[in-house]
């Protein structure tokens, strides 16, 4: 029995090798790297002559019945010396049905012949549950959470199987600024710039302004960021953009992900205030959070008080209430916006 260390997913699209395992831990936020990453994984362990015969996906709930997954588990491989068990939202399993598949499930891992993938998405770690504890030792981790170093490459590579690429950084980083981290959001995009720019096959910066509309969730950060630096004409220009399509949902939005914010800003406030700016101990004690998060936290923190949130908060359930019986969406926003960046 081997123990191995935890691979990155980014880099095992880059390479297109995976290690041999009896078991695979997947986990990560990002469903475009956990499905690319699973490609691979069937193109590993699964004959393509019997990947009918061979291949069997599971989608865990808490109505998942005991013996679906016992024969699962026993299945043989046909015509091959492996096959691939994928068990996805398994920490969804009660423990009452985990604890009776104990036996059945280590036979499997050491008996090997049985690939079993254990697959937890929107999850940041790997899951608790007593089948990656059993698993550990058989089993090769893959994160397969968005990694800001890598991401530059993986573009570079997306592009170069279309037969292009970026004429410059600055290209790329207003994509970036524009699109986000998701790879799924960002494949879509390059697809596009790829067709746009056809047989010229350099991206320059004005390709990505004509084709790209910045996301939902670079609006959401460019006025949460405005917020922080009392700058009213900056987040008043990204509401705006983000009301033009739908006023009302998109006012909705901006509220839930500004309220969303403002929360971590709170929790980030408490732990300072217990352990002073410490990234590790907010690391710790906000595990959800990537270093990046945490790092832009600690920074916004310097520009709020805690009254600013507690009034910051009061003024986000006025604006709610507003909207939720017919206030105007930009009316509305406007206020909100002018009570928080005004404050002192």
């Amino acid at each position: 029995m081997a123990r191995y260390a935890t691979d990155d997913a980014m880099r095992l699209l880059e390479t297109k090798k995976i290690k041999e395992a009896t078991a695979y831990i997947l986990y990560g936020e990002d469903e475009y790297l956990i499905s690319e990453t699973m490609h691979l994984l069937r193109n590993s362990v699964i004959d393509a002559d019997f990947g009918d015969f061979n291949y069997t996906r599971l989608e865990c709930s808490g109505s998942t019945k005991v013996a679906e997954l016992v024969n699962a588990l026993r299945e043989l491989p046909m015509l091959t010396d492996k096959r691939l068990l994928e068990l996805h939202f398994y920490q969804n399993l009660p423990e009452s049905t985990v604890k009776k598949i104990e036996k059945t499930f280590k036979e499997t891992l050491q008996e090997g012949s049985t690939v079993v993938c254990l697959v937890s998405h929107n999850e940041t770690k790997k899951s608790k549950s007593k089948l990656v504890t059993w698993a550990q030792d058989y089993a090769q981790e893959i994160n397969c959470t968005v990694s800001a170093y890598n991401l530059p490459r993986w573009i570079e590579l997306y592009l170069k199987d279309k037969g292009c690429k970026f004429k410059d950084s600055k290209a790329a980083q207003e994509l970036q600024n524009r699109v986000g981290t998701n790879l799924l959001d960002l494949s879509s995009q390059l697809d596009q710039l790829a067709l746009y720019v056809g047989d010229k096959k350099i991206i320059d910066t004005e390709d990505v302004h004509l084709v790209i509309r910045p996301s939902n969730e670079v609006k959401v950060w460019e006025y949460t960021k405005a917020l922080t630096q009392k700058d009213y004409k900056k987040a008043m220009q990204a509401c705006a953009s983000l009301l033009e399509d739908n006023a009302q949902r998109g006012s909705l939005t901006l509220i839930a992900f500004t309220n969303k914010y403002l929360r971590d800003l709170a929790q980030a406030l408490d732990i300072t205030s217990k352990y002073g700016f410490n990234l590790n101990s907010l690391a710790q004690q906000m595990s959800d959070k990537k270093d990046f998060q945490i790092n832009y936290l600690l920074k916004d923190l310097r520009n709020w008080k805690e009254a600013n949130l507690r009034d910051a908060f009061h003024s986000l359930c006025q604006a709610d209430l507003r909207l939720k019986t017919g206030g105007d969406p930009l009316l509305t926003m406007q206020l909100l916006t002018l009570r928080i960046v005004g404050r002192r």
